[in-house]
This record gives C-alpha cells, sequence and structure tokens, in this order.
C-alpha cells in the first residue's frame, strides 16, 4: 500500500485531466473498475492510478499498482471517489463520448496537426464501444463487420457504424448499429440499410437509383421503425439493456431482411413479363427448420410467427397475384361472369381465394407465398389443414416461391387435398388446457 499512500485526491484530478485531454490507450480501455470523478465522467482505475502516482512521485508506477485489490481500491475510495464495476470490462456509452464526437464528427483531419490527432487518440474509446455492442448483439447466422477506422483520408467520419448481415449474403443490405454526429445532436442508432454509395475505392458499387427506391418502398409498406436513442437518454441503458433491445430488433426484422436480400439482389438486366405465375411441378422434397433428434434448449433466435407470415404485405401480394390469374384463367376460356366472381375471402375461412374451374364449378385456393426457392417450407393453421381434409374434392393449395417484387412474379406448384395426406406436418405449437 505504500506506492499509493502518497497519491491524494488532487492528483487523481489532474490525471484525469489528463485523461480527458490524450483520451485512454488502446491497451488500457478495457477494465473492470472505473472511478467517477466530480465531473461525473468515468475513468479506468489502472490507468488512471497509474497516470495519478506518475505525477506524485514523478515516475512511472511499478507493476503493483496496476493491482486492483479491493484494499487498492478502497483506498481511492476513501479519497472520496465513487468506483463503479462492469462486467463487461469496459464503461457504457455515455453522452460526453457523444459530446466530443459532435466537436469532431465531419471536420478535416491532419495527421501534422497535434490537436486532431489528439481528438482521434479520444475518439478511439467511442469506437472501441461500439464495436463491442455490434459484436454482442449477433444472432444466430448474422456476423457484424466490425470497423475500427474513425476517419476517411482527410477528414473525421461524422458517423460511426457496424454493419451486421448474414453470412455469405451480398451484403448490399445489413442491419446497423452506430452513432451519428448530427448538428442537432448526436445520438446512437440502429436500423436496416442497404449500400447506396461505392466502396473500397469504387471496387464495390452501389445498388442502382431504382433498387434503392425499391427499398424505401418496401419498408414503408411494413410495420418497420428504425431506433434512435438521445445522448440524454444514455442514463437509461446498461450494455445489458442495450444489447438485449438490439437482438430483439434483428430477431423482429430477420424476416424483412431476408425478403430484401433477395428482392434487392434480382437481376435488373433480365426480361420478364409482368404480374405473372408460372405452373412448375412440385419439388420432391423441402427443407426442415426443426431439430428432430439431439434437440438442445441452449437459445436460439427463430422467430416461428415469422417464419410462417414471412410479411403480411408479401402474404398479401402473392394472394393478390393468384386473384389476378386466376380471372386471367376464366376470361381466356370465356367464363367472364366467373371470372367477375373470384374474390379473396375472410381470415378464418380456411382458405384464401374464392374461384372457379373450367366447368365452372367452385374451388377454394389457399396461398403460400415465399421469396425464396422451392425447396423451402411452408406453414399452414390447424383451420388450414382441417379445412383441406373436409374439402377434399374442390381445395387448392398454391405455393407460390421466387417471388419478385420488382415484376410481381412468381413461379408455383399446386398440391391437392390428396397430395396433402403425403407431406409431413410438424407441430410447433400447441393448444394447452387443463
Amino acid at each position: 500500500m505504500k506506492e499509493l499512500e502518497e497519491i491524494k485526491r488532487e492528483h487523481i484530478l489532474s490525471a484525469g485531466e489528463q485523461i480527458d485531454n490524450e483520451g485512454i490507450p488502446k491497451n488500457s480501455i478495457y477494465n473492470n473498475y472505473w472511478v467517477v470523478l466530480p465531473n461525473e465522467k468515468e475513468y479506468p482505475y489502472k490507468h488512471l492510478t497509474r497516470r495519478a502516482y506518475k505525477i506524485a512521485f514523478g515516475e512511472n508506477a511499478p507493476e503493483s499498482i496496476l493491482d486492483s485489490s479491493e484494499k487498492r481500491r478502497r483506498y481511492i475510495k476513501n479519497l472520496d471517489f465513487k468506483m463503479n464495476y462492469y462486467p463487461e470490462r469496459l464503461n457504457f456509452i455515455n453522452k460526453w463520448d457523444i459530446e466530443h464526437f459532435e466537436q469532431v464528427g465531419g471536420k478535416t483531419y491532419r495527421k501534422e496537426n497535434s490537436e486532431d490527432v489528439r481528438n482521434g487518440n479520444i475518439l478511439k474509446t467511442l469506437v472501441t464501444k461500439i464495436n463491442y455492442w455490434a459484436k454482442n448483439v449477433e444472432i444466430e447466422g448474422f456476423k457484424a463487420k466490425l470497423d475500427k477506422n474513425w476517419k476517411w483520408t482527410r477528414n473525421f467520419k461524422w458517423y460511426l457504424w457496424i454493419t451486421i448481415a448474414r453470412k455469405s449474403t451480398s451484403r448490399k443490405v445489413f442491419f446497423i448499429v452506430g452513432v451519428v454526429a448530427d448538428a442537432k445532436g448526436g445520438y446512437l442508432f440502429y436500423k436496416i440499410d442497404i449500400q447506396n454509395t461505392p466502396k473500397k475505392g469504387g471496387k464495390e458499387s452501389a445498388l442502382s437509383a431504382e433498387k434503392q427506391n425499391i427499398f424505401h418502398e418496401y419498408l414503408k409498406n411494413t410495420d418497420y421503425q428504425e431506433k434512435h436513442i438521445k445522448k440524454d437518454d444514455l442514463v437509461n441503458y446498461t450494455w445489458t439493456k442495450l444489447i438485449e433491445e438490439t437482438r430483439t430488433f434483428i430477431t423482429k426484422y430477420a424476416a424483412i431482411y431476408d425478403d430484401l436480400e433477395v428482392l434487392l439482389n434480382e437481376d435488373e438486366d433480365v426480361e420478364i413479363s409482368k404480374n405473372k405465375l408460372t405452373e412448375k411441378e412440385p419439388p420432391s422434397k423441402t427443407k426442415s427448420y426443426l431439430k428432430k433428434k439431439n434437440r438442445k434448449y441452449d437459445g436460439t433466435n427463430v422467430d416461428w410467427d415469422k417464419k410462417r407470415k414471412t410479411s403480411k404485405r408479401l402474404g398479401n401480394l402473392g394472394e393478390n397475384l393468384v386473384l389476378l390469374n386466376e380471372k386471367r384463367k376464366l376470361e381466356r376460356i370465356g367464363l367472364f361472369e366467373k371470372a367477375n366472381q373470384v374474390q379473396k375471402v375472410l381470415d378464418g375461412n380456411g382458405y384464401d381465394i374464392k374461384s372457379f374451374n373450367e366447368k365452372g364449378e367452385e374451388i377454394h385456393i389457399e396461398v403460400k407465398t415465399t421469396t425464396k426457392s422451392k425447396e423451402e417450407p411452408f406453414y399452414m393453421s390447424i383451420n388450414e389443414k382441417c379445412f383441406s381434409k373436409d374439402n377434399p374434392e374442390n381445395y387448392f393449395l398454391y405455393r407460390l416461391y421466387n417471388y419478385n417484387f420488382t415484376h410481381n412474379t412468381a413461379n408455383f406448384y399446386c398440391l391437392t387435398s390428396d397430395k396433402l395426406k403425403d407431406v409431413s406436418f410438424s407441430p410447433i405449437s400447441f393448444e394447452v388446457t387443463i
């Protein structure tokens, strides 16, 4: 304890001022214990006491001073300083991090300018925190692309953000977590975004203006909302709360992300007739997302409701496409009166579309739509399953796949009530009664 006995309160305060002016070195940022000074800012215990020691003794501290034992921490606390513990070994993002970024974000950077170098060193702490955030919100199948850069060639960035996308995808669409140095006030945010500018010196092209417009139009028709957290609201957050909220956000909108990944990677040069359904043979086998053997109970982020519905908008588009093509079918064979009677029915009927066959007899069509391949499984409610069984003579399930938002087209295969007898129905939820 002798090394600490000559360290006084004023030495700690002076050390804090030095750190404010120089930033926290990269190898000193991670620390379980953070000392709170009167300015309400937090400083890593080891780095702060090392600086205070040098101020008190005029020489570098021995390794023993870096020991954050309970006795040594108590000595610092007895100097009338509060100390916080972070199991993450990193204190949470705070308003001072954001305020400094507001001051430098978007401004010119010159390496020969000592003030710019100083600001860059201070900014590294916020960069570390944004990367920590991104790394810890990864859900099953998604990967963050970490980025430690805080400047462009000659400028401080005005935003710091990390992209998170499914593995082995184009990364033209992605989730983002980050911070913005906005003129009206900096804030944290997380959202879905796209590559709207070239990257890597132009080697990676941006999405076309048409596809950027498709992206924005698609989101307008969903329940999607990006999240902003103002700097003054950060006191209501911890790492646990921020990470849980962000993971929930990614899980909630993973189905929308998947739709956009397909939609924005469609080939614009391919000539496709619009509003067209093309019938194909059913697949010999489809995928399954259920683990039937060696089931693990370690938690996954599979949103079965989203899997069943994909999205309300996609389901409606698929039904509208079938409605249009059923009317065309009947008009081609001269059943104009019947074509006028084709209609969507209310939810709960056990099917989606009332139409007619070539003989003018009423048929019932259930529509299941995906942007993915023929091998993708689909989901039926107990009501839909029972209706198909009770109405075998005039029931048809149209499985639309490879749905194209741009051209409103899809391939489909048809399953009759008899064919549904040969498929596998796997329960994914149950009604429980007592």
